[in-house]
């Protein structure tokens, strides 16, 4: 009887020995000693305050993947400059978050600064199911460079104060004529009722996305197009890119847009719209889930509301986005061998985990949120905490999909999923 307890401990013991034994092999850079793996990434801020070295949500990070992270935060309007000079010098950080498919980074990438990604990436349980089609829309020679950041195809669209428009009895905006006189009440109509000559239409940055969605509502196209013969032209060259750009024109000279956007940061885009300057905003819809909440907290009393897109010439058209938003590549001056390129992919598929999204979309339960009914309840009036936060998603990528905790429906976050549905 003794012998047989023996054997069935030492059966025990080898199944739980056999089963470690495979849950280490399923990742070829697992050593439970292994000393935490430093490196560095080039990422961009919205806030023009990004997130502090001691942040707690960045150690959380960094324990959970175990590394030493280097954060280099960029402005985006400047993101662009200091993308080709970080370029040209060839000394790169480990990631740089590739905000758009620019002809430096072609260049890079056909120079081999950076790694190709398509065969590692089915060895990691998340980003084996980074979608295919999106794949390709990042590729670059037909070649897969990087790991995309999830977007909703429909983001685009108008953002706008729902109050100003009521107390001017403004009908429904329909048409690209309703948006000019929306822009044109909100400037001279005193929409807010103070009896001043304080407000103005559109918020507009030296970010340059807002015209590329108003050009297409034109009838342009989205930076390719096709003549009468069936050529390919780029969207500059078009009739209809023209006639944007004396509707642009018009908007400028009529006072209808911020008079210094073409040198105003874009981290500091939407602080006329929080002080109620501004009224309307064109980029993508989650700016009026941002700004209601925002408002709520502060009890500025604004009211949001959103619009998919209005009709021009050529009838209803909008800016599609390609499913993503950029893609973290990986350089070969930061990985210099295949075993630090597994590494890297291996904290890139970790970030996807449901607990790195939420921490990066998130923070940390408790302390930046707490969770009722399912749903995300921020704390969102100690500027402390909400600098542990800053730009960290900037990291997210949402594959296989997002795994956070949203935040409770409201009103406007249910007009804004069904206008992003309308605009797929």
């Amino acid at each position: 009887m003794k012998r047989e307890r023996q054997r069935v401990v030492n059966i025990l013991v080898l199944l739980i020995t056999l089963s470690f034994v495979t849950a280490c092999g399923k990742d070829p850079e697992f050593d439970i000693n292994e000393e935490p793996f430093s490196l560095s990434i080039m990422s961009i801020t919205h806030s023009g305050e990004p997130l502090p070295p001691d942040s707690l949500v960045k150690k959380k990070i960094e324990e959970y993947t175990n590394t030493k992270i280097d954060f280099i935060w960029v402005p985006n309007s400047t993101y662009e400059d200091k993308l080709n000079i970080t370029l040209a010098s060839r000394e790169l950080p480990t990631i740089i978050t590739v905000d758009k498919k620019r002809a430096s980074i072609i260049q890079a990438t056909r120079a081999g600064l950076f790694w190709e990604l398509e065969s590692y990436l089915k060895e990691y349980p998340n980003l084996s199911q980074a979608d295919p089609i999106v794949l390709q829309n990042t590729a670059i020679d037909g070649k897969i460079y990087g790991v995309y950041r999830s977007r909703p195809i429909g983001r685009n669209g108008i953002t706008y104060r729902k109050d100003w428009a009521e107390n001017l009895r403004l009908g429904e905006i329909k048409t690209i004529e309703d948006f000019y006189q929306m822009l044109k009440a909100f400037t001279y109509e005193d929409p807010d009722g103070n009896g001043k000559m304080d407000t103005y239409g559109l918020a507009m940055s030296k970010y340059s996305g807002p015209w590329d969605i108003m050009s297409t509502w034109f009838g342009a196209p989205n930076q390719w197009g096709e003549d009468s013969k069936g050529r390919l032209v780029p969207a500059h060259k078009t009739n209809e890119y023209r006639e944007a750009l004396q509707f642009f024109r018009a908007l400028y000279e009529e006072n209808l847009v911020t008079q210094d956007f073409a040198v105003l940061d874009s981290s500091m885009w939407m602080e006329d719209v929080k002080k109620g300057q501004a009224g309307v905003v064109v980029d993508v819809l989650d700016h009026a889930q941002r700004l209601q909440e925002e408002s709520n907290q502060n009890q500025r009393g604004s009211q949001y509301d959103v619009i998919g897109a209005v009709e021009g010439p050529k009838g209803l058209r909008n800016l599609h986005t390609s499913g993503y938003l950029g893609f973290h590549a990986i350089t070969k001056s930061g990985a210099k061998t295949e075993g630090e390129l597994k590494k890297i992919l291996r904290f890139l598929d970790q970030l996807n985990d449901r607990e790195m999204q939420i921490i990066l979309n998130n923070g940390i339960e408790d302390r930046h949120f707490k969770v009722v009914d399912g749903y995300a309840i921020p704390y969102g009036d100690d500027p402390q905490l909400l600098k542990e936060t800053k730009d960290i998603n900037q990291l997210h990528m949402g594959i296989p999909g997002d795994l956070f905790y949203v935040v409770k429906d409201s009103p406007i976050r249910d007009k804004i999923q069904m206008m992003i549905e309308e605009n797929k």
